[in-house]
């Protein structure tokens, strides 16, 4: 949904949740399908490179929002870059789904992220979507 890639999901263990810094803002689901089996899911957030743009919020389809904006300040005094830093140090794990499938591509990392565009711009999440299938072969 972001178009800047400030929204990521990652597939994580158990102990590496509990390791993060603040484990209590990282919270973990249970990954779905028999290749994640054992492994846990998460939505990091970079505060540093959010935009402002309010798309997130926007599309969650959920009532009441599960997504809110709320003041990069007070996100970094409770640890939300911390997450973040701590959850792209973590082992990449997009070799475990099947990176053509709608699921799958969202557990690549994008080469092209927290582009400076404007929130109208379609062209950042398609370059992004791209990198995202084709890798370093674009």
């Amino acid at each position: 949904v972001c178009p800047h890639a400030v929204i990521r999901p990652f597939i994580v263990r158990r102990d590496e949740a509990e390791g993060a810094p603040h484990p209590d803002l990282f919270t973990t689901a249970k990954a779905l399908g028999s290749e994640l089996a054992g492994k846990r899911y998460t939505l990091q957030i970079s505060p540093l490179d959010c935009t402002g743009c309010n798309a997130c919020v926007e599309a969650c389809p959920e009532s009441p929002k599960a997504l809110h904006m709320q003041d990069v300040e007070e996100v970094l005094a409770g640890g939300g870059d911390e997450n973040w830093d701590y959850a792209v140090s973590l082992p990449e794990r997009g070799d475990l789904v099947d990176k053509y499938s709608l699921k799958g591509s969202q557990f690549q990392t994008p080469l092209m992220e927290f582009s400076g565009a404007c929130s109208g711009c379609g062209e950042t999440p398609y370059f992004k979507m791209l990198t995202q299938l084709f890798g370093e072969r674009m």
